[in-house]
């Protein structure tokens, strides 16, 4: 896009007060700014974990899943999917400072329905009891 409008992508010095170098003085600037956010972009990996989250709930593998032996389900219960245990990537992003937030939690959707709750024996019994109308067979065209 940058050729096409005349411009040279590869350009890392260009002319002072040029509109190159505003652009890449004020991306520097932001990124600068930004590294400081909590989100651990120049870790090692890059946006690694710095909170030691753990699950509440123990790896269980795909396709056997046991409710009962889930310590809180509230929360997520990483699967084992072809012998690899799911991890959780970014934790720390509730904690980091958001960008166009004035708080991490500004949009947060309430929670689902506590389980066991009414509330939620009465979304099972509208769905009929059926635990695979909640995961239909994406091979099936709707």
């Amino acid at each position: 896009m940058l050729r096409s409008l005349g411009h040279d992508p590869e350009l890392l010095n260009p002319r002072r007060d040029s509109p190159a170098w505003i652009g890449r003085r004020t991306a520097q600037a932001v990124l600068d700014h930004r590294h400081g956010d909590g989100a651990n972009q120049l870790g090692a990996p890059a946006y690694s974990d710095t909170t030691g989250y753990q699950p509440r709930n123990a790896p269980q593998v795909a396709g056997a899943f046991d409710p009962s032996t889930v310590a809180d389900p509230a929360h997520w219960t990483p699967l084992i999917v072809g012998g690899r245990t799911q991890r959780y990537l970014t934790p720390q992003f509730a904690v980091m400072k958001p960008f166009a937030l004035s708080r991490p939690d500004q949009f947060t959707v309430p929670a689902p329905p506590a389980y066991p709750s009414v509330r939620m024996a009465s979304a099972v019994d509208v769905l009929g009891g059926d635990a695979a109308a909640l995961d239909p067979d994406p091979s099936v065209a709707s």
